[in-house]
């Protein structure tokens, strides 16, 4: 089982030669590491921020619950490892569509919304990642308000 070798991974101190990032794409680890980046940034990576990161993974990367945790725990690792996320957001941009690209900054706008409220540092973080990955400022807004108007929160900054 895929799992079972990511989670003696996660469990052990120091990677081995088999890695279960490699059990993974590149771009999904990439997707992941940015949604982990963007719950973590405000200092307080809540429940439910974890739980719709779990359930974005499980529905973009077809994974059970199981397997999409350990992508995110995977991910959450890598997060730590790399000083920049320009690794992450350059293997997207080389990787997905426009399309993609604007889906993957409404699913953060979505991690970032999960606890009640968009902080300024997620925004911050959000349209610094959006302009890395060229997806326009109107784009990044409308996706921002559908994404609000969806959960039904108010457009406050805190």
């Amino acid at each position: 089982m895929l799992t079972t070798g990511i989670r003696s991974w996660l469990a052990s101190s120091k990677e081995s030669d088999e890695s279960p990032q490699s059990a993974f794409s590149r771009e999904d680890l990439a997707a992941a590491a940015l949604m982990v980046e963007c719950a973590r940034v405000d200092r307080d990576h809540s429940e439910e921020e974890q739980g719709k990161i779990v359930a974005i993974i499980r529905e973009r990367c077809s994974l059970d619950h199981e397997t999409a945790e350990c992508l995110v725990a995977v991910a959450d690792r890598k997060n730590d490892e790399v000083w920049h996320d320009w690794l992450f957001t350059s293997t997207i941009k080389e990787a997905y569509d426009e399309t993609e690209r604007l889906k993957l900054i409404e699913h953060l706008w979505e991690i970032a919304a999960a606890d009640g409220a968009i902080h300024d540092f997620e925004e911050k973080l959000v349209e610094r990642i959006a302009r890395e990955l060229a997806v326009s400022d109107d784009a990044v807004s409308e996706s921002r308000a559908r994404v609000t108007d969806r959960m039904g929160l108010a457009e406050v900054h805190t």
